[in-house]
C-alpha cells in the first residue's frame, strides 16, 4: 500500500494522472475519481482499459455504500480515514472484485436476463406494475437464481447496466436476505445519482426468486412490505411464482436458462457470447466440454478479453480495429463480430474451416432472433 501511495504522490506533484506502469512481467492500473484511487495488479493478457473498467465499478461499489459525499470529504480533509465508513462491506467488495475477473456481464457492461417465456415474463411485469402501490416507488425488480426477470420503471428513468449490476452483487453476496423475512437498505446508484441515497426493499418471495424494491422515502418500510405481500399473492394465485420456481431448479437443458450450446444444434461450435446494444443485454451457453473445468472456463474468458481488446482498439500494442476477427489455435477458432447493433464472440472446434465458422456465426444471429423473446427482457413496464 505504500509502495501506492508512493507512486501516486510522486506524480501528483508533477501535476499529472497516474495511468498504469508496466513491467516485464505485470501490468499496474489506476483509477481516479477526485482523491479516492484504486489500483489493479495484473499478470494476464487484460487490456489497461479493461482493467480500468474493472476498477471503475469497484469505485461505484464503494459509492452505493458511501454515495459520492465521501469524495467530497476527502477532498476537505484528505487525512479522513475512509476504512471506519466500510467497515463490514469486505463481502460486498470481495464478491465484486471477484465477478469483474470472470463475468461476462461486466466484461461487456450489460445483464445477462433470466430465460423464460414471453408470455411469463410480461404477465410478472403486469402484476408487479397492478399491485405495487404509493407514490414513492421508483423501480421494483424481479430476479430468479439472481438473474433479472423483469423490472418495472418510471417512464423517464432508464436503469443503467451498471447500476443493475451492483443490485446483483448486494443480493449474490449475502446471505441476510434470506436470513431475515425482509431488509430495507440505503444504497447509492451511481448511474442514477452518485450524491444521494435510495432505499430498498429485498425480499426473497421464493427459494429462488428476490423481489426488490427502490424508493426514494427512508420511511418506506411498511408501504414496500404490503407492495410485497400483494405482488406475492398475485403471483401464487396465478400459480406464476410456482412455474417460475419449477424453472429455476431446471438444470442443464435445451429450453432452460442453462442451456448447453449444443440446442443451437450447429456442430462445430463450442460456446459463444453476445450482447444486443439497444437492450444492453447478453446471453450465453452454459459451460461444457471442452470448458467444463473452471481452468478451461477461466482461459475462455481471457480468449474472449484479449479478442475484445483487440477487435475494440483497446489494446495500444494493436493500431487496427477489427469488426471481424478471427484467430486460430491448436484448441479453439475464435470468431468476433462487432457491430452497431451487436457484438458477438464465437469458439468453433479447431478443424473448422474459416467458412464454416462465419456461417455458423450466422446460424447463432438467426437463433438468438429466434429465441430472443426468451432471451431479453425487451418490454419493460412502465408506471
Amino acid at each position: 500500500m505504500g509502495v501506492f501511495v508512493g507512486l501516486i504522490s510522486f506524480v501528483e506533484r508533477l501535476q499529472e494522472d497516474i495511468l498504469w506502469i508496466r513491467t516485464s512481467t505485470h501490468k499496474i492500473v489506476f483509477f481516479s475519481d477526485g482523491p479516492i484511487y484504486a489500483a489493479m495488479v495484473a499478470a494476464c493478457d487484460e487490456s489497461e482499459a479493461q482493467m480500468r473498467q474493472q476498477l471503475k465499478f469497484i469505485h461505484s461499489q464503494v459509492i452505493s455504500i458511501l454515495t459520492n459525499t465521501a469524495v467530497k470529504v476527502l477532498e476537505n480533509n484528505p487525512r479522513f480515514d475512509l476504512r471506519n465508513l466500510l467497515d463490514g462491506t469486505d463481502k460486498y467488495l470481495n464478491r465484486a472484485t471477484d465477478d469483474v475477473d470472470h463475468s461476462y456481464q461486466h466484461l461487456l457492461n450489460s445483464v445477462h436476463p433470466f430465460r423464460l417465456p414471453a408470455s411469463l415474463r410480461n404477465s410478472i411485469g403486469s402484476t408487479i406494475k397492478s399491485k405495487s402501490q404509493g407514490d414513492s416507488l421508483f423501480y421494483s425488480l424481479l430476479l430468479a437464481r439472481g438473474h433479472l426477470v423483469t423490472l418495472v420503471r418510471p417512464k423517464n428513468h432508464i436503469f443503467y447496466p451498471p447500476d443493475l449490476l451492483l443490485l446483483l452483487n448486494f443480493v449474490n453476496s449475502t446471505g441476510i436476505i434470506r436470513e431475515n423475512d425482509a431488509t430495507f437498505t440505503p444504497i447509492c446508484l451511481p448511474e442514477f445519482n452518485n450524491s444521494g441515497f435510495l432505499h430498498m426493499h429485498s425480499c426473497f418471495i421464493s427459494d429462488s426468486v428476490c423481489l426488490l424494491q427502490i424508493t426514494p422515502n427512508s420511511e418506506g418500510f411498511e408501504e414496500m412490505a404490503r407492495n410485497k405481500n400483494l405482488v406475492t399473492e398475485a403471483l401464487e394465485a396465478s400459480g406464476t411464482l410456482k412455474r417460475l420456481e419449477t424453472l429455476c431448479r431446471m438444470e442443464v437443458e435445451v429450453d432452460s436458462h442453462y442451456f448447453p450450446v449444443q440446442a443451437l444444434e450447429i456442430a462445430p461450435l463450442l460456446h459463444f457470447v453476445y450482447r444486443s446494444h439497444s437492450t444492453s443485454q447478453m446471453v450465453s451457453p452454459h459451460p461444457s466440454a471442452p470448458y467444463h473445468t473452471v481452468e478451461e472456463q477461466q482461459r475462455l474468458f481471457r480468449l474472449y478479453e484479449r479478442v475484445e481488446a483487440r477487435v475494440k482498439l483497446l489494446d495500444p500494442d494493436h493500431h487496427k480495429p477489427h469488426k471481424v476477427y478471427y484467430e486460430r489455435s491448436n484448441t479453439e477458432i475464435v470468431v468476433a463480430w462487432v457491430t452497431s447493433g451487436f457484438e458477438l464472440y464465437a469458439c468453433f472446434e479447431s478443424v473448422t474451416t474459416k467458412q464454416t465458422a462465419i456461417k455458423g456465426c450466422n446460424q447463432i444471429l438467426k437463433w438468438i432472433k429466434k429465441e430472443e423473446s426468451s432471451l431479453f427482457l425487451l418490454n419493460a413496464s412502465i408506471w
